[in-house]
């Protein structure tokens, strides 16, 4: 049996990142989490991730920020970007950057989950 796809959630909302890991996780993939920039950097570095789901405002550096730091070291890594500020600006930034999705919060478990499985498909 292989094992799970790997998901690294980026958000400083503690509710919010215990909901998006119980959500992946019932859905059957192994997840991580972390609660700002330096922590999700710290853990890039220590395994191989099949997707990031990455928050937009954080304390220590925002979640735009983050992905072109991210990019320059890990250029393949999937990302879908979420925020609770959505703007037509942010949205075609974020594209731009090569993000794989994007969710402006409150995004509902079934659309999370459609998502994150277009893009990381747990069977594949």
């Amino acid at each position: 049996m292989p094992s799970p796809k790997s998901i690294l959630v980026v958000d400083d909302d503690l509710n919010l990142r215990q909901t998006l890991v119980m959500i992946l996780r019932n859905a059957g993939y192994e997840v991580f989490f972390a609660e700002n920039a330096q922590k999700c950097l710290l853990l890039l570095q220590t395994r191989e991730y099949h997707l990031m789901v990455l928050d937009h405002k954080m304390p220590d550096m925002n979640g735009m920020t983050l992905l072109s730091v991210i990019r320059r070291t890990y250029p393949d890594l999937p990302v879908v970007f979420l925020t609770g500020n959505g703007s037509p600006e942010l949205e075609k930034e974020a594209w731009e950057k090569g993000v794989k999705g994007y969710l402006i919060k409150p995004a509902d478990p079934e659309k999370i989950l459609a998502l994150v499985g277009s893009v990381c498909p747990v069977n594949s």
